[in-house]
C-alpha cells in the first residue's frame, strides 16, 4: 500500500507510526508543496493524506486511514471490541482537536507561534485540557496505556501531538512543556521505544541530516558567488525569502486542510 502526504508530520504521522508499529509494509510517499497542485486533481477529494491499497482502492480522511492502519497490523492497534474501539476513538478525537489547533500555527512567524502555543498550553487551552485529560485517564485506570493494556492508535496520535508541541512549535520554545504531565511524558517515551518506531525515526533523522548537508553546500556556493554583497543586504534578502516561504506554505496548507474537509 502507499501513503501519500507531504514531507512533514501533521495529518499523516500518526498513520505512519501505526503502520510501522503494526509491521505493515507500505510506501511512505512524501511530496513537496510545489508538487501538490499537479497531483491534487488525481486524488479522490482533492486532499491528502490518501492511502492506496494493493487492489487500487484509495482511502481518504486522516482518522479513517488511522483506524484502518491500526486494524491492519500485527499487533493490532485498533480494538475489535466495540467498547474498547469507541474509547480509542474518544481519545483520538480529543487529541485530533489539538492537532487541528496546532495546524493554525503552520507558516506563522516564531513569535506568533510562541503566543499561540502559550494559549494552547494554558489550563483552558486545547492542548492543556487534552494533556490533563490523558493524565487523569491514566491515573484512574492505573495503566501505562490510554485504553486497554497495550498500545493503540491513541498513543500514536498522542506522540504526534506531543512531538509537535515540544519539538516543532515555535522552534522548540516549548521543549519542556510536558513537564507538568509526567504520565504523558512516560507514554510518549514508551511509544517511541517501540522497535519499529525507533528504527523509523532514526531513519528520518539520517535523511534530514543528509538533506541539511546538501542544503549547506548549496548555500556555501551561493555565498561564495556574492561576496561583494553587504551583510545587511544578505540579511534583508534572507528575511524576505523566509517570510515569503512561510506565507506561501501557510496558504497552501490552509487550502489543503480546510476545517470543512479535513476535520475527520
Amino acid at each position: 500500500m502507499k501513503l501519500l502526504y507531504f514531507d512533514f508530520p501533521v495529518r499523516a504521522e500518526a498513520v505512519r507510526l501505526a503502520l510501522h508499529a503494526g509491521g505493515v509494509a507500505f510506501e511512505d510517499k512524501r511530496i513537496t508543496m510545489a508538487e501538490w497542485p499537479a497531483l491534487k486533481a488525481g486524488t479522490p477529494r482533492g486532499q491528502i493524506p490518501t492511502l492506496t491499497l494493493p487492489d487500487g482502492t484509495v482511502l481518504t480522511e486522516s482518522l479513517a486511514i488511522l483506524r484502518y492502519a491500526g486494524a491492519s497490523g500485527s499487533p493490532r492497534l485498533y480494538p475489535a471490541d466495540p467498547l474498547a474501539a469507541v474509547r480509542v476513538d474518544e481519545a483520538v478525537d480529543i487529541l485530533n482537536d489539538v492537532l487541528g489547533a496546532l495546524t493554525k500555527t503552520f507558516g506563522k512567524p516564531v513569535d506568533v507561534q510562541k503566543k499561540m502555543g502559550e494559549e494552547l498550553l494554558a489550563a483552558d487551552g486545547a492542548a492543556g485540557k487534552a494533556f490533563a485529560w490523558v493524565e487523569a485517564t491514566l491515573a484512574q485506570r492505573n495503566s501505562l496505556y490510554i485504553v486497554g493494556d497495550s498500545m493503540t492508535i491513541a498513543e500514536c496520535m498522542l506522540k504526534t501531538v506531543a512531538d509537535w508541541v515540544t519539538v516543532d512549535l515555535a522552534g522548540g520554545a516549548f521543549a519542556s512543556a510536558l513537564a507538568a504531565y509526567p504520565a504523558v511524558v512516560k507514554i510518549v517515551a514508551l511509544t517511541s521505544s517501540v522497535a519499529a518506531i525507533k528504527k523509523y525515526e532514526a531513519g528520518r533523522k539520517n535523511a534530514v541530516k543528509t538533506s541539511t548537508k546538501a542544503s549547506t553546500k548549496v548555500s556555501a556556493k551561493a555565498d561564495a558567488s556574492t561576496t561583494s554583497d553587504s551583510t545587511a543586504s544578505k540579511a534583508r534578502r534572507t528575511s524576505v525569502v523566509h517570510e515569503t516561504v512561510g506565507r506561501v506554505k501557510g496558504r497552501l496548507f490552509a487550502a489543503c486542510f480546510r476545517p470543512s474537509v479535513e476535520s475527520q
